[in-house]
C-alpha cells in the first residue's frame, strides 16, 4: 500500500475555530484527488438550511463501500454518537458485514441535530445507495433511540428493526442492582430475565414470562420497568422468539459500530480534533478495511482448512467463505443427536445464517452426497467486489426506475410550458452528457415499441428517458447509483419536507424558534422524559404506597425516576453529565460553503 501524505489543510497544528471554514475544508477534502485510493473517489451529498447558505447535514461514502453494500446488503448496523469532534456534531455511522464476517463501513453523516428530519434525510441518502429495491437490507440493528427508530421505520418500512441487546443489558442491570436486593436475589432475577430474552418460541416466552413475574413479585417497580420500557413495546425487537425468525447473521447488538468507531479514533492524532481530523482518520480506516476484506477473500479461495478437506464439503471449498464453512462444521456435530427431526433441530442456523442446519445435513449424510452449493445462502458465496460491470445483479432494468418515471411524468404534467421545457432540458443533460444545445436531435420516424401507446406527456419525454435508461446500462454500479440519485433530486428536490414521518410529542421543536441543541439529549427530549418521571410518581401515589416517605422506599422510587430520565443516554452517562448537557447553551451549525 502506498503512503498517502497528509492533506495540506491538516499540516497546521492550530485548530480551525471557524465552523464555516471547517465544513468548507471537509468538502474540499472529499473532492480532492489526494484522497482517492485505487483510482476511486468519495461520493457525498449535503443540504443547507432553508433560505441560507449554512450547511445543515453532510453524508458521504466511498465508491468501494457502495460496491460492498450492494454485495452484502442483508444486514446493516446503525449508531449515532456525538463524542467525535470538538464541535460535538452528531455523527451517524452505518456499517455492514461481509461473508468473511469482517465489518465494513457503509457511510458516515455529520448531522445538525438528532431530530427526525436529520435522520430521515441521512437514511434516504442511504436508501439511494441500493441499486434496486430488491437489495434493500432486510434487517437493521439500532440502539433504542425512538427518533432514529421512527426514521428507520419510515424510510425502510419493509426492514426488520432489531434493538441492541448490549445497550438493553447496560440499562436493565443497573436498574436491577438498584431495586433488587440482596445480591443473591439480584443474580436470580437477572438469570430469569436472561432466560426470558433468549426464549426459543412464543410458547416458551409465555412460560418464562410467567416465571419471571413470579420471581419479581416482591419487586413491582423493577417488573413494571422491564415490562413497560422493554417487553410490551419492543419484545419483537429483542426477544429471540421473534428476532431469530429473520436472517440477522448473528448481529443483535451495535457492537460492530462501536468497534469501527474505536478503530478510526485510534488513528486520530488528536482525540478532540476537528471534523477534518476525524475524516482523515476515517479515510485511513477505509483503506485498511478494504485491504483486509480483499485479503480475506483471497485466503478463502486459495487456502483450505484441515477440517474442511473432507468429501462432504467438496462442492463448497473455494466457493463459500471459511467463516460460513466453520459454522456448517459446528452444525454437523449435531447430526447424530438430531438426525432428520426438524422439531429437535430447531433450524436456527438456517433461519439466522442462511446455512444448512443439522436436519438438512443429516439428509445429505444419509444420501451419501456432498452438500450442494445451492443449500448455502448467496451472502456466504460472495467473495469479491470491484468493477464487475457485467454482473447480472448490477444490471439496471427499466422496472427498477418505474417510481422515478411516474414521478417525473406527474411533475411534468403539473408544470407550465416554461417549466416543462426547463425540466426536459435537465433530463437531457443527464441523458446526453455531450449535448451542449437544448435542441432535440433528429429522430427517425420509426415506431418504437417501448413508447407506443403512451400519453402525450410520456411521448414528450420518451426520447430522453430511453437515452437515460441506455446510459444507466452502460455505467458501473457507482455510476448507476449516482445518476439515479440525480434523477431523484430532480424529481424530488426536497424529499424530507415533502414526506416526513410523524413526529412524537417529545420530538417536536419548541415554539420559541430557537435552534435545536446538539448533544446526547435535546431540550424537548429532556422535557418528555420529565413527564415520564411525573407519571411514575403519580402512579406511586395512586397505589397509595404510604411507605414512599419512610425509610429507603423514597430512595428507591427517586432512583427509578432518575434512571428513566437517564434511559437512552449514550454509554450510560451519569446524571451529572446529563444535567451539564441540559445547562449548555444551544449550538448551531454555521457552516458556509
Amino acid at each position: 500500500m502506498e503512503y498517502v501524505p497528509r492533506h495540506p489543510l491538516l499540516k497546521s497544528k492550530e485548530p480551525n475555530e471557524d465552523p464555516a471554514m471547517e465544513m468548507q475544508d471537509l468538502i474540499t477534502m472529499l473532492e480532492t484527488k489526494q484522497y482517492a485510493y485505487w483510482s476511486k473517489k468519495y461520493v457525498y451529498w449535503h443540504r443547507k438550511h432553508e433560505n441560507s447558505d449554512n450547511v445543515k447535514d453532510i453524508f458521504w461514502t466511498h465508491q468501494d463501500a457502495i460496491r460492498l453494500l450492494n454485495e452484502f446488503h442483508f444486514v446493516l448496523v446503525i449508531g449515532c454518537t456525538y463524542k467525535t469532534n470538538r464541535f460535538r456534531l452528531p455523527l451517524l455511522e452505518i456499517v455492514g458485514v461481509t461473508s468473511t464476517e469482517l465489518t465494513f463501513t457503509v457511510a458516515f453523516a455529520f448531522l445538525d441535530s438528532e431530530r427526525i428530519d436529520n435522520f430521515t434525510w441521512a437514511l434516504q441518502k442511504l436508501r439511494g445507495l441500493f441499486l434496486s429495491d430488491d437489495s434493500i437490507s432486510k434487517v437493521i440493528v439500532t440502539d433504542k433511540d425512538p427518533v432514529l427508530m421512527n426514521a428507520v421505520e419510515f424510510v425502510f418500512p419493509s426492514s426488520h428493526n432489531l434493538l441492541c441487546r448490549f445497550h438493553m443489558s447496560i440499562n436493565v442491570r443497573p436498574k436491577c442492582k438498584t431495586l433488587v436486593s440482596p445480591k443473591e436475589k439480584n443474580l436470580y432475577v437477572l438469570a430469569a430475565w436472561s432466560d426470558l430474552i433468549n426464549s426459543h418460541d412464543k410458547v416458551e416466552y409465555v412460560q418464562r414470562l410467567q416465571h419471571f413475574e413470579e420471581v419479581c413479585a416482591d419487586y413491582p417497580i423493577f417488573l413494571e420497568y422491564v415490562k413497560n420500557i422493554w417487553l410490551i413495546p419492543h419484545k419483537e425487537k429483542i426477544v429471540s422468539a421473534w428476532t431469530d425468525r429473520v436472517m440477522h447473521l448473528g448481529n443483535t447488538t451495535t457492537n460492530r459500530v462501536r468497534s469501527i468507531r474505536g478503530t478510526w479514533k485510534s488513528l486520530m492524532q488528536d482525540r478532540s480534533g476537528d471534523m477534518c481530523e476525524c475524516w482523515d482518520a476515517m479515510h485511513n480506516m477505509f483503506v485498511l478495511q478494504h485491504t483486509a476484506i480483499k485479503a480475506s477473500f483471497g485466503r478463502t479461495i486459495s487456502v483450505v482448512q484441515h477440517n474442511h478437506n473432507i468429501p462432504v464439503y467438496g462442492k463448497l471449498r473455494g466457493f463459500v467463505s471459511r467463516k460460513g464453512l466453520n459454522r456448517i462444521v459446528l452444525e454437523y456435530g449435531r447430526v447424530n443427536s438430531v438426525d432428520v427431526d426438524n422439531s429437535i433441530c430447531g433450524c436456527k442456523v438456517r433461519t439466522i445464517h442462511g446455512l444448512p442446519c443439522a436436519c438438512e445435513l443429516a439428509g445429505y449424510n444419509r444420501a451419501g452426497v456432498a452438500i450442494p452449493l445451492s443449500a448455502v445462502h448467496i451472502h456466504w458465496r460472495r467473495l469479491s467486489f470491484g468493477d464487475e460491470k457485467e454482473k447480472d445483479s448490477n444490471k439496471v432494468k427499466e422496472e427498477d426506475l418505474v417510481h422515478e418515471w411516474n414521478a417525473l411524468l406527474n411533475l411534468f404534467q403539473e408544470l407550465d410550458v416554461a417549466g416543462k421545457i426547463t425540466l426536459k432540458s435537465k433530463v437531457r443533460v443527464l441523458a446526453f452528457l455531450d449535448t451542449a444545445s437544448m435542441c432535440q436531435p433528429l429522430i427517425i420516424e420509426v415506431e418504437n415499441p417501448s413508447t407506443s401507446g403512451k400519453s402525450s406527456s410520456e411521448e414528450d419525454l420518451a426520447h430522453e428517458w430511453d437515452a437515460l435508461i441506455k446510459r444507466f446500462q452502460e455505467l458501473d454500479i457507482v455510476g448507476k447509483i449516482t445518476l439515479k440519485s440525480k434523477v431523484r433530486e430532480l424529481v424530488f428536490p426536497d424529499t424530507t419536507s415533502a414526506c416526513q414521518p410523524p413526529i412524537m410529542e417529545s420530538e417536536c421543536p419548541s415554539s420559541s424558534g430557537e435552534e435545536p441543541s446538539i448533544g446526547p439529549m435535546s431540550e424537548s427530549v429532556f422535557e418528555g422524559r420529565c413527564h415520564r418521571v411525573a407519571e411514575i410518581h403519580q402512579t406511586a401515589l395512586d397505589k397509595r404506597i404510604t411507605e414512599i416517605l419512610e425509610g429507603t422506599e423514597i430512595y428507591k422510587h427517586i432512583i427509578e425516576a432518575l434512571c428513566i430520565v437517564q434511559d437512552g443516554s449514550e454509554e450510560g452517562e451519569s446524571m451529572e453529565g446529563l444535567e451539564h448537557q441540559r445547562r449548555k447553551k444551544p449550538r448551531t451549525t454555521q457552516c458556509l460553503i
